[in-house]
């Protein structure tokens, strides 16, 4: 007869993270709060108060402030990757959520700009080149978190597919969902 403990099924035990991506888990969490503190001081200073965009103020600034709480979300998940143990199915849901919702937006970016390319050479400004890389070096660097998290914490194949797939949902949560329904309470102005 076996014993309970021969029939017991151990995990396996996660490896640490290597240096470079320690470095990078806190680069891209520095990422994450200085996009954020872009959002912040747009609140402080009161950017959107006056001007063409006074009439958006309100709902702008709900719009900040739930991306000020994605970007900490972000920072957050970017760190707990390299440093929290034991590994769990939502921190693998997150990071491979982040690293999809930023590669998802990059290609968009990434299309948008080759439209510009195609009709009007003469619109793209360098500082819309510098907005893409920015998005894409994001995307780059949750890429090599959120590979690096499952391969050192045998992350179920399943939770990574599940962080993928949420990305789309969330990012037309940000741009289409969040903006009908501030339009709908007449903080936004209808399209």
């Amino acid at each position: 007869m076996t014993s309970n403990a021969a029939r017991e099924v151990t995990a396996p035990v996660p490896a640490k993270a290597s240096r470079p991506i320690h470095a990078l888990a806190w680069v891209m969490a520095a990422w994450c709060l200085g996009f954020a503190a872009v959002n912040i001081a747009f609140q402080v200073t009161g950017r959107f108060a006056s001007g063409p965009y006074a009439d958006m103020a309100a709902g702008l600034a709900v719009m900040d402030w739930i991306v000020v709480a994605l970007k900490l979300l972000g920072a957050t998940v970017a760190v707990r990757s390299v440093i929290a143990r034991p590994p769990t199915a939502v921190r693998t849901v997150l990071v491979w959520g982040a690293f999809a919702l930023l590669a998802l937006y990059s290609a968009g970016n990434v299309v948008e700009l080759v439209g510009m390319v195609v009709s009007d050479p003469s619109g793209i400004e360098l500082r819309s080149l510098a907005y893409i890389m920015f998005f894409l070096a994001g995307a780059a660097g949750y890429g090599a978190l959120a590979v690096s998290y499952s391969r050192r914490t045998h992350a179920r194949r399943s939770h990574a597919v599940l962080g993928v797939l949420g990305a789309p949902l969330v990012l037309g949560a940000l741009l289409i969902a969040a903006p009908a329904a501030l339009a709908a309470v007449g903080l936004l102005p209808s399209v």
